[in-house]
């Protein structure tokens, strides 16, 4: 029997703090000036280090969109880094009422 992506039911896992400390690294790698926004920064600061969050990936040769979704109903907003070419893009996406900020790298 061959196994095919649609097989696959369960979407792979990371603990926040592996995910802080990926999304801390990338902000140290990324080049600013002082004083400037960082949306890696931020995005680490919104991140539980105790729970697990459902990792997504959508990715072309083009581009890519990884997702990273905290427990359902956590209240705790999912976190997205969107890649294109020299292009990256974070979104911090809350469910519910709370804020929501994007920018573009």
């Amino acid at each position: 029997m061959d196994v095919l992506p649609r097989d696959i039911t369960v979407l792979p896992h990371v603990l926040g703090s592996d995910l802080i400390e990926y999304l801390t690294a990338t902000s140290a790698a990324t080049e600013a000036t002082p004083g400037d926004w960082d949306p890696f920064a931020e995005a680490a600061d919104v991140i539980d280090p105790r729970l697990w969050y459902v990792t997504s990936l959508d990715a072309t040769p083009e581009r890519s969109i990884t997702r990273w979704l905290p427990p359902s109903g956590s209240g705790l907003p999912t976190v997205l880094v969107c890649a294109q070419a020299s292009d990256t893009t974070v979104l911090i996406r809350y469910d519910s009422r709370g804020p929501s900020k994007s920018s573009g790298r």
